[in-house]
């Protein structure tokens, strides 16, 4: 089972964020979105780490894939709610389970920092997310 780790402000390298931002980079090029650079991200991530309403989950043995989970206050519920903002896997991992493996890293993570509701969006034509 692949290892996947959670960076924390305290512990973060510059070299895991190099590689969140190269990540994330990857993923809007291959979405073809616009994208900033991937030191541009890695500086963006390393704000919301300190912010202290995100959680960055990356893979390891295999290194390769990355979720992140943003909370806030919910409304109905005096819980936090989470969402999965960003999830992506290097397409040479794909359909090795990484993508459910992240899913539910996140799921867990957000409970431990108290959400009791997750939200995922998708957009209706990622037939390959759906899936996940």
């Amino acid at each position: 089972m692949t290892q996947i780790r959670s960076l924390d402000i305290q512990s973060v390298t510059g070299e895991d964020l190099d590689l969140v931002g190269r990540l994330l980079h990857d993923l809007n090029l291959e979405v073809e979105d616009e994208t900033p650079t991937a030191q541009v991200l890695a500086a963006r991530v390393a704000e919301l780490l300190g912010g202290g309403d995100a959680e960055i989950l990356l893979s390891e043995d295999p290194v390769g894939g990355i979720a992140i989970v943003r909370l806030r206050k919910a409304i109905w519920t005096p819980q936090l709610e989470a969402s999965l903002v960003e999830l992506y896997v290097v397409p040479e991992l794909r359909r090795s389970r990484l993508e459910r493996q992240l899913v539910e890293a996140a799921m867990t993570v957000a409970r431990k920092r108290g959400a009791d509701f997750m939200e995922l969006a998708v957009g209706s034509s990622d037939v390959r997310a759906r899936e996940i």
